[in-house]
């Protein structure tokens, strides 16, 4: 297992102010959004949450983390960091944070399973009739948003030099390749079905006459549903947002004209605006009718109704809240 360790002297700020910022940023460098850790039995039954846990932000005052279920990111948590227990490597091991060791007495595999593989073959049986999503993420997409959120803190800390080796470093195959099993009509993790009484797929002419939301709509779109896709919860970027970071590091993040031209994680991540009632069968642009989503879970649904691939219906569950911002806090 490749460890990347990332250092950033103190000494260099002189103010207070600046040096407490740059404690902060090492914390954040420490427990990044996105990694996996597992937690204490008493822990455990405090909060209602698995063993393994997903970091998705913190508190405004960095005295506590706050962790997401593994198996439900809609079930979070706030804790003290010294309840954060071991490191969960995208190999299925655990690992002591401080020494970046085993620990002795090594947990049961069969908790980590689901992050032993990272590309999930075809289904072999028929899904849930009655689904959050179409597929579940993988372990790299939160790691790839590890490593963006922490090149964003490394920018915002003038180390240039180190934001454009972890943008580099997010672009991961196996996100394309959990990316691209969810496109297309073939898509094994659609699974079509006819319905009884189907909605009409209507004209161009008869459909509402404005398709995509407005910036307006945006933004109130994101006021309700924050930066995660309310199907799979995998955290999610602007459009905006990449443009403006792609103008800093034009290499890094690439983003050619065919999909494997583009940054992986950036293309998985890209905020979506997706009709419930799909537009082309007579669903109104508005924001009741609209939720954030993640590229793939929008595309893979295509014009189907959620009825139709099994879909419940996300508006019925809390959005999942965080401190990630879809980096916007990037300038």
């Amino acid at each position: 297992m490749r460890k990347l360790c990332w250092r950033i002297s103190s000494s260099a700020a002189s103010d207070p102010a600046e040096q407490q910022s740059m404690s902060e940023s090492r914390r954040k460098l420490s427990y990044l959004v996105g990694t996996d850790y597992t937690i204490g039995t008493p822990t455990q039954e405090r909060t209602g949450l698995g063993k393994i846990v997903t970091i998705i932000g913190f508190t405004e005052d960095n005295r506590r983390v706050i962790v997401a279920d593994k198996s439900d990111p809609t079930r979070t948590a706030e804790v003290k960091f010294s309840n954060i227990g071991y490191l969960v490597a995208t190999d299925g091991t655990f690992v002591d944070m401080i020494t970046g060791k085993p620990p002795e007495a090594q947990p049961t595999r069969k908790a980590v399973l689901h992050v032993l593989h990272h590309s999930v073959p075809a289904p072999s049986e028929p899904l849930a009739t009655a689904r959050r999503c179409m597929r579940k993420p993988i372990p790299e997409i939160f790691e790839a948003a590890r490593l963006l959120d922490a090149a964003v803190t490394a920018h915002l800390l003038g180390r240039f030099d180190l934001a454009d080796e972890l943008i580099r470093a997010a672009d991961m195959s196996a996100i394309r390749d959990w990316s691209e099993s969810l496109w297309g009509p073939r898509s094994p993790y659609v699974q079509y079905r006819d319905l009884p009484h189907p909605l009409p797929h209507l004209p161009t002419e008869q459909r509402a006459s404005l398709r995509n939301p407005t910036p307006d709509q945006k933004s109130a779109l994101h006021s309700r549903d924050g930066h995660h896709c309310r199907f799979c919860g995998i955290p999610v970027i602007p459009a905006e947002i990449r443009k403006r970071i792609r103008e800093r590091y034009p290499h890094a993040l690439r983003w050619g004209r065919t999909n494997p031209e583009q940054h992986f994680a950036f293309q998985a991540m890209c905020a979506q605006y997706d009709h419930i009632v799909p537009w082309s069968r007579g669903g109104k642009t508005e924001v009741d009718n609209m939720v954030v989503t993640c590229w793939p879970c929008n595309c893979g649904r295509m014009e189907y109704s959620l009825e139709e691939v099994g879909l419940l219906d996300p508006r019925t569950r809390a959005p999942i809240r965080s401190t990630w911002d879809g980096l916007r806090r990037f300038h």
